[in-house]
């Protein structure tokens, strides 16, 4: 007997569990509160051309407010050419936009507070994009491989405090980005491969740089480093072989392995007495590397490769 009523306790949990999803012409909808009204955009069959996305739906007489696209609510629609999002919208879910591979252009909306992983992931046609004021978060490889992102404006008073892992992998066309005062990391990978990438602003505020962060940033000439930087990750710039200089400040304690790896155009760099390690292979194949100013009173212990390559 217990048996059974448990399984028809389960089935009524099952059944009152489900959130309730309508459609209203060629949009389905998933109620996220119903005694506020809020829905979220859902996974739909996909739309061609060009969609706005309305900011309230009328199901039975009721209103109902949008508030957030669900993860993966327009993945692979190839078709796509351009969306607007009302501002009733706070967040973009995970995979959101994916493969959208004609969306050429998308408006987001002041309201938006969140921006999913992948969110904009492999959207190859997508040429710019403008982050509100309002984003608090951007979630990892949220533009990777959109390869015809020329440019992203990161505005100052953006509070994110992080731009996560692949954020911008192979976004090969992205020429320039400025990040924000607020920005303290940069996750590993976060530019890899952007090979047009020739100048970047990093705020004041950065701790640390991830690991194969700028790798590949074939065409990035000169970085200024903050004052507030501490560690730099394995592989960080590995394959910069346009990168002709870069300052280290005093507060920076760690060099990765691999980190200037093949930076063939370096000509000079000096190492302030702050730094406590250096990587293996950190500076390999500096081929042009011909001035290298340590400020150690006592030599630093590092492996006997860390310069290989080199003709001092």
């Amino acid at each position: 007997m217990k048996k059974k009523y448990l399984l028809i306790l389960l089935c009524l949990c099952f059944k009152y569990g489900q959130a309730q999803t309508f459609t209203d012409g060629t949009l389905s909808y998933t109620v996220i509160d119903s005694e506020n009204k809020y829905v979220s955009v859902k996974y739909n069959t996909c739309p061609a051309g060009a969609l706005i996305i309305p900011e309230t739906v009328n199901i039975e007489d009721i209103i109902y407010t949008i508030t957030s696209i669900d993860v993966w609510a327009f993945y692979d629609c190839s078709s796509l050419t351009s969306i607007n999002i009302p501002d009733s919208v706070t967040s973009i879910g995970n995979y959101a936009f994916s493969y959208c591979s004609s969306l050429t252009s998308i408006s987001i909306p002041d309201s938006v507070t969140s921006i999913g992983d992948s969110a904009f992931s492999s959207c190859s046609n997508l040429t710019s994009i403008n982050i509100p004021d309002s984003v608090t978060s951007i979630g990892d490889s949220a533009f990777s491989s959109c390869s015809n992102l020329t440019s992203i404006s990161i505005p100052d008073s953006v509070t994110i405090t992080s731009i996560g892992d692949y954020t911008f992998y192979n976004c090969s066309s992205l020429t320039s980005i400025n990040i924000s005062d607020s920005v303290t990391s940069i996750g590993d990978s976060a530019f890899y491969d952007c090979s047009s990438l020739t100048s970047i602003s990093i705020s004041d505020s950065l701790t640390s740089i991830g690991d194969d962060t700028f790798r590949g940033c074939s065409s990035l000439t000169s970085i200024n480093i903050p004052d507030s930087l501490t560690s730099i990750g394995d592989s960080a710039f590995y394959y910069c072989s346009s990168l002709t200089s870069i300052n280290i400040p005093d507060s920076l304690t760690s060099i990765g392995s691999y980190t200037f790896y093949e930076c063939s155009s370096l000509t000079s760099i000096s190492i302030p007495d702050s730094v406590t390690s250096i990587g293996e292979l950190a500076f390999y194949h500096c081929s042009s590397l011909t001035n290298v100013v340590v400020n150690w009173q006592t030599p630093l212990s590092i492996n006997s490769n860390v310069f290989e390559g080199l003709i001092l």
